[in-house]
């Protein structure tokens, strides 16, 4: 049996380049980056000097009643608000689907306690100035806020977004680190295809700019220290940025799309994913990224020529870089390669989604946004990177790739129309 075709019809962003699809596309093109000094807190001493904040958002503005603001951590207000914005995009308003056909799969990165929700239960432990944590169960606990962990769990982003639309079909979260994004839109793809639900919320949202957590990207990976950037495939990167943010897209079938008149953004044409075992040379995850693209090529039904732009996961540390370009060297020699990291920072869960979004906009301008701060192509990334200015669009059609340091690669086929 032929399955439907699943199309994109609303779409929504909120990065540290801007809140909303003009701004954040405005920013693309013009080369302006949103990474600067840390602002939230005192990050003296810290080795990291910059990261990518959103800027000018307010949940009030989206979250609705605003009382649900305090039972959602920022992650959550990240995607209640994304997803609004998607609907306002694809035209939908309450009550135009079936509730029971409207599901959701979202993408979620680790969801962390703000400091002034923790530093009670901890100080609440603290005997003659030293820390007790054989306290923590009875005062710890006792002097925490009591939804606090209702905030914390990885499926209330999905849940938050189900509540506000009403959407009582099938609800899934998957928390996949880095591929959590691609992962997502394409198992509620796949939900759509099965027959279980005829409009789909979808896409990843990430808030990973704590302090607890930045100490530890500092010890377990490679890190842009001081006031560097994240540089993708350049000769001089020296390690990835971090930053926040979501993107969310309404997901339909193209019999219903057309039936509402709804406007067609892309359609999603395939996908693929592979996992490795790491291994100190890389191999293992080179050949994991390409199994991923050849699997999302062949469920496109596309040859390597077809694909018009790709939008590289380019985390900018000296090894991922590499082992993504030979991956992608070996598939799709000479296709222009974008990788966006250098105006947004990584994103984590969320890196996918913002990054789609990115290349839905190229997809609907003809325009593929040029890779920021790669001035200098390393002779070990042989790969035809957009440099320098924006490229018009070889074809209307984009593959996207993200990959996790655990060895687990995802790739996704989207055509504009």
């Amino acid at each position: 049996m032929q399955r439907p075709e699943v199309v994109i019809t609303g779409m929504s962003v909120i990065s540290p380049i801007g809140v909303g699809r003009e701004a954040f596309w405005d920013a693309l093109i013009a080369g302006r980056h949103g990474v600067h000094p840390i602002r939230t807190f005192d990050a003296s001493s810290l080795p990291i000097g910059c990261v990518a904040e959103v800027q000018d958002f307010d949940p009030k503005e989206y979250v609705r009643p605003r009382k649900s603001i305090k039972l959602m951590a920022r992650d959550s207000q990240f995607a209640v608000a994304s997803a609004e914005m998607a609907c306002q995009d694809a035209g939908l308003l309450v009550g135009a689907i079936d509730p029971d056909r409207w599901g959701v799969v979202y993408g979620a990165d680790r969801i962390r306690s703000d400091l002034d929700m923790s530093e009670p239960c901890y100080r609440a432990c603290i005997v003659d100035g030293r820390l007790d944590l054989s306290r923590f169960g009875r005062d710890g606990m006792a002097a925490s806020f009591p939804l606090e962990f209702l905030r914390l769990l990885p499926n209330m982003l999905g849940s938050h977004i189900s509540i506000a639309w009403d959407a009582r079909g099938p609800n899934n979260t998957l928390q996949l680190n880095e591929v959590s994004a691609i992962e997502a839109v394409a198992e509620a793809a796949h939900v759509i295809e099965r027959g279980m639900a005829d409009c789909m919320f979808t896409g990843a949202a990430a808030a990973r700019l704590h302090p607890l957590d930045l100490v530890r990207y500092c010890l377990t990976q490679e890190v842009a220290r001081g006031d560097d950037y994240c540089r993708p495939f350049d000769r001089e990167r020296r390690g990835t940025t971090f930053g926040e943010g979501a993107a969310t897209f309404l997901l339909e079938t193209r019999r219903q799309a057309e039936g509402r008149g709804a406007p067609i953004l892309a359609t999603i044409l395939g996908f693929g994913s592979s996992a490795a075992v790491a291994t100190g040379n890389g191999r293992a995850a080179t050949d994991a990224i390409e199994r991923a693209i050849r699997a999302a090529l062949a469920d496109a039904r596309l040859a390597p020529a077809e694909i018009g732009h790709v939008n590289a996961h380019g985390s900018g540390t000296r090894h991922g870089d590499r082992i993504e370009a030979e991956a992608l060297h070996r598939v799709l020699p000479g296709v222009p390669v974008t990788a966006l990291k250098g105006y947004f920072g990584h994103l984590g869960a969320a890196c996918g989604a913002v990054e789609m979004a990115a290349s839905l906009l190229a997809l609907q301008q003809g325009t593929v946004p040029a890779a920021l701060r790669c001035d200098t192509l390393d002779p070990e990334c042989p790969l035809d990177i957009v440099q320098g200015q924006p490229q018009a669009a070889a074809s209307p059609v984009a593959l996207l790739l993200n990959y996790t340091l655990q060895g687990q690669a995802a790739a996704l086929v989207l055509r504009a129309g």
